[in-house]
């Protein structure tokens, strides 16, 4: 494969996995609001017709996810293949135990959160995972340190973009954001364990020898490709949010995402530019996924008993 950025994005965008349409019966977008370079979608849980948030149906959305996201992509296509030759499961069914292991026990895990991310990134911005940081755990209770994922994109400015993954489930805003705005400025400003993650890109698995060489030529900094590689960030915050709490009347989309988007434009907005200035990251290209929800404890919980983690 030639170095060339436009084969290069073309073939990232046809390799990222599930579509928006996937998602429109639980989230939809409240609004949107760009920072210089920064990108912010907010969106909000779609309740049912009875006011009910679609936070199960949420929750089995990301758990369809698993495999995707933490098993190496030649290793799907090999179960894959085994099943067009022999008609048997059983190659599938093993990758799929595997999956399940690989999520922690533990109470506060934050791999739910890392794993909608995931499924945002792919799904809405075609951005695919380069690597499976889950399958490079050496103990199943351990977690990475560093970015929470890492995807790859080509931008208009003909740059190849390295997004490092940053996602926090906070109940307040305020700690979700603030949080979530340290860790990744530390990531893009090479002041964690981003050296770390850089020498993960000896593990990409895209499952296609030649695009995963010309891609890695861009991280080579005696490379005149360096030149075009770009640290980016997408990020995900999501918190409690009022607009969901039990009232006399019943809850509607439209009141909820009401509710939402008055408070991005008043509070939550400011915030984010404070926090953008305070840890000198303005003008870095991140994108935002805002998503305020009913309860981030029902989310962690639920996820893991989804999971038979419980």
């Amino acid at each position: 494969m030639e170095d060339n950025l436009d084969t290069i994005s073309k073939a990232l965008t046809e390799m990222a996995r599930g579509e928006l349409t996937e998602l429109s019966s639980l989230l939809s977008i409240a609004c949107s609001h760009n920072i210089s370079e920064n990108k912010i979608d907010c969106y909000y849980l779609k309740v049912d017709a009875n006011g009910r948030p679609r936070l199960n149906e949420l929750i089995k959305y990301m758990c369809s996810k698993i495999i995707d996201y933490t098993i190496p992509r030649s290793k799907i296509n090999k179960a894959n293949k085994k099943f067009i030759e022999t008609g048997s499961t059983v190659e599938i069914a093993k990758i799929a135990h595997e999956a399940r292991k690989l999520f922690t026990t533990l109470e506060l895990t934050g791999e739910g959160g890392e794993l909608l991310l995931f499924s945002l990134t792919e799904s809405v911005l075609k951005f695919p995972q380069i690597l499976c940081k889950m399958s490079l755990k050496t103990d199943e209770q351990m977690h990475f340190h560093g970015a929470d994922g890492v995807f790859l994109g080509v931008d208009d400015n003909e740059m190849l973009c390295v997004y490092w993954g940053e996602s926090k489930l906070h109940s307040t805003h305020s700690s979700a954001i603030s949080e979530c705005i340290a860790s990744v400025a530390s990531i893009l400003k090479m002041e964690s364990d981003v050296d770390s993650d850089i020498r993960l890109i000896d593990y990409i698995d895209l499952d296609n020898d030649k695009l995963e060489e010309a891609i890695k030529s861009y991280f080579d900094y005696s490379s005149p490709l360096y030149d075009q590689l770009r640290s980016c960030a997408v990020c995900l915050v999501s918190f409690d949010h009022t607009s969901y709490k039990k009232s006399d009347s019943k809850l509607t989309n439209e009141n909820v995402r009401d509710k939402i988007e008055i408070d991005f434009l008043k509070h939550w907005k400011k915030n984010i530019e404070a926090k953008l200035k305070e840890n000198d990251i303005e003008h870095t290209k991140i994108i935002f996924f805002y998503l305020p929800i009913n309860s981030v404890d029902s989310l962690r919980n639920t996820f893991r008993t989804e999971l038979g983690l419980n």
